[in-house]
């Protein structure tokens, strides 16, 4: 996949919880984010959505966390 001429975005998140959106998201290209390993699904999907539409993340692998 990442050889193809198609645009992608590789997000790795830590574990998920069932916590309320809060848009507090940390996230980090090509590395871990430090010292948080959870994260809401809400948030991760708000994350996604964003990513999705944001040519800088274009084929890159972006770590999330809470802040």
């Amino acid at each position: 996949m990442t050889g193809s001429g198609l645009n992608w975005t590789i997000v790795c998140p830590p574990r998920l919880n069932s916590g309320p959106r809060t848009r507090r998201i940390r996230s980090r290209v090509g590395a871990n984010v430090r010292g948080s390993y959870r994260l809401g699904r809400a948030d991760l999907a708000d994350f996604l959505l964003r990513a999705a539409a944001d040519d800088v993340l274009a084929r890159a692998t972006v770590s999330v966390a809470a802040a």
